[in-house]
C-alpha cells in the first residue's frame, strides 16, 4: 500500500502539474488574443480618425485657419473619448504636425528629413493603420503603442498621415482585471523578443529595461525558435509555473506565471485522500487477515492445547479435537494423530498407574533440584512413609520429617552420591519410625537424565521389617 501509494501520488502530481502548464497555456493564448484585439482597437480608433473629413480637410488645406482649426477641434473631440490616450494628430509627410491633442506639439516637425522619408514609406507600405512597436514615450518615459494610419483625399490618394499612442498601462491594467477573476497570484510580463525590452512587467521597475535574466532570455529564445511548441512553452522551476507565448506578428513574448502553491494546491488535498484511502485499506485488510488467519488457526491453537495437556500428563476429554479429526487438510491429519496419540499415552499411563499399585515396593520419583520436588510417588511408598491418606501434595520435606537426624543424614550422603555421576546407583538402609511402628527400609537410589535433559533421582524402597519377621517364623 506504500508502493501504491508513492505511485498514485507521483502520477497524481505529475498529472497536474501537466492540466496546471495547459490551463496556464489557455490562459497565455486568451491573454495575448486580448492583447492583439486592444492593438487592433488602437488602430482602428487611429484608422477612424484619419477618415474625418476634417482631418482631409485639414491636409488638403494647410493654410486655411478654418480647416486647422476644425481639425483640432475634431482631434480633441474624438481623443475625449478614448482613455490612456497619450496623444493623437494629423501631420504632413515630412511630419510637421496640423493638429494634436496637446496644443504645444502643433506646427512643429518631429522627425529628420530621413527618419520622416522611412515613415512615409511605412505609411505608405501598410496603406492601412498599423502598430510599429512598444515604445517608450520620450515627453512621459511612459511605454506606449504608437499607432499610423494613411490620411487619403476623395480619389484615395495618400496626402498625410494620422498618429496616436496609447499608454500600455490601460493594457496592463485589463489583463490584471481579468486575471484577478480567475487567480490572484498570476502575474504577466510582455517583452519585445527583437530586443528584449520589458513592454509592461508586474514589477514596474522592469518596464522599458532590457531583459538580463538568463533562463527568461532562453526561454524566449526557445518559444521563438522551436517549431513543435507551437508557440507556447511551458514549464515548472522552483516556486513558480511559467508559460510563454509567442505572438509572432509583433516578435512579443507574453509571460504568465503564477506560484506552484496555488497551482498545485489541490495537489496537497488530492494527497490527503489518497493517504486516508490508503490507510482505511490497510485497516480492512488487516482485520480481513486477522479474521481469516484466527479462523483458520483456531483448529491448531486446539491441537496445541492438546498437545501441550499431553506433555503434562492430563488425559482428561475436556480438551477433545475429535471435531477436527474429519478435516481432509493438514490441521484433519495433525488432529487425527494427536486423537491416536492421546488414546495410546492414556492407555499406557493407565497401564502404568496399575503397574505401580501392583508393586511390592515403594517407588518416589523426585526432580534433582534444590527443591527436590516429587514427581512421582505410589501408594506403597506412601505406606512405609507413614503418609497413607494424606490429602495435599506430597512433598520433600513431608518425606524427610519421618527420618531422625542419624537416618537422615545417612539419606542426604547416599543421594549426594548417586549424584556423582549419570545412571550411577546406590544401595543403602535407614530405618523409619512414627513412634508406633519402626521400619527397616532398604532403598536403592538410581541417578537418571531424562530426554530433554530432565534430571532426576529414583527410589525404590523394600520394607525390610516385614522380611526379617517372616525370617523369624
Amino acid at each position: 500500500m506504500t508502493i501504491l501509494f508513492l505511485v498514485m501520488n507521483y502520477h497524481t502530481s505529475d498529472m497536474l502539474e501537466k492540466k496546471a502548464i495547459a490551463d496556464m497555456k489557455v490562459i497565455a493564448d486568451d491573454r495575448a488574443e486580448l492583447v492583439e484585439t486592444y492593438i487592433q482597437g488602437c488602430c482602428n480608433f487611429v484608422d477612424a480618425y484619419s477618415r474625418t473629413t476634417e482631418a482631409t480637410e485639414a491636409l488638403l488645406h494647410p493654410e486655411d485657419p478654418k480647416a486647422i482649426k476644425a481639425a483640432g477641434e475634431i482631434t480633441r473631440s474624438i481623443a475625449g473619448n478614448r482613455r490612456a490616450l497619450e496623444g493623437l494628430y494629423i501631420a504632413k509627410w515630412d511630419t510637421y504636425v496640423l493638429a494634436h491633442t496637446n496644443p504645444d506639439s502643433v506646427d512643429k516637425t518631429f522627425r529628420d528629413e530621413a527618419s520622416a522619408a522611412e515613415l512615409e514609406e511605412r505609411v505608405r507600405k501598410a496603406d492601412a493603420a498599423f502598430c510599429t512597436g512598444i515604445v517608450q514615450a520620450p515627453v512621459t518615459k511612459k511605454m506606449v503603442i504608437p499607432v499610423y494610419a494613411p490620411v487619403k483625399d476623395k480619389d484615395g490618394e495618400m496626402i498625410g498621415f494620422a498618429g496616436g499612442a496609447f499608454f500600455t498601462d490601460d493594457l496592463s491594467d485589463r489583463l490584471a482585471g481579468i486575471i484577478s477573476e480567475g487567480a490572484t497570484d498570476i502575474s504577466y510580463s510582455l517583452i519585445n523578443a527583437n530586443n528584449n525590452t520589458y513592454i509592461f512587467s508586474d514589477y514596474e521597475a522592469l518596464v522599458g529595461t532590457v531583459c538580463d535574466e538568463d533562463n527568461i532570455l532562453d526561454s524566449i529564445a526557445k518559444v521563438r525558435t522551436d517549431t513543435s511548441l507551437k508557440g507556447n512553452y511551458g514549464f515548472t522551476s522552483g516556486k513558480r509555473v511559467s508559460v510563454y507565448h509567442y505572438m509572432p506578428n509583433r516578435d512579443w513574448v507574453l509571460v504568465v506565471e503564477e506560484e506552484s502553491e496555488e497551482v498545485f494546491d489541490i495537489v496537497g488535498g488530492v494527497r490527503m485522500v489518497l493517504l486516508l484511502n490508503c490507510l482505511m485499506a490497510v485497516l480492512l485488510m488487516t482485520l480481513a487477515v486477522v479474521i481469516s488467519v484466527n479462523g483458520v488457526m483456531r483448529p491448531l491453537r486446539a491441537i496445541n492445547r492438546a498437545i501441550v495437556r499431553l506433555r503434562e500428563g492430563d488425559y482428561s476429554q475436556g480438551h477433545t479435537i475429535e471435531k477436527y479429526t474429519g478435516r481432509s487438510d493438514e490441521f484433519g491429519r495433525v488432529a487425527q494423530a494427536v486423537c491416536e496419540l492421546d488414546e495410546v499415552m492414556e492407555h499406557q499411563y493407565e497401564l502404568f498407574l496399575e503397574l505401580l499399585k501392583a508393586q511390592t515396593v515403594g517407588t518416589i520419583v523426585m526432580e534433582n533440584n534444590e527443591a527436590r520436588e516429587i514427581l512421582l510417588i505410589n501408594d506403597r511408598a506412601l505406606e512405609m512413609m507413614n503418609l497413607a491418606g494424606k490429602k495435599n501434595p506430597v512433598t520433600s520435606a513431608d518425606i524427610r520429617n519421618e527420618f531422625d537426624e542419624e537416618n537422615l543424614a545417612i539419606v542426604d550422603a547416599n543421594i549426594a552420591r548417586v549424584l556423582e555421576t549419570e545412571d550411577g546407583e546406590v544401595t543403602y538402609e535407614v530405618s523409619i519410625s512414627n513412634g508406633v511402628v519402626r521400619r527397616q527400609i532398604l532403598s536403592n537410589a538410581k541417578h537418571v537424565i531424562l530426554s530433554k535433559g530432565k534430571d532426576v533421582v529414583i527410589l525404590n524402597l523394600t520394607d525390610l521389617t516385614e522380611i526379617a519377621e517372616r525370617e523369624k517364623e
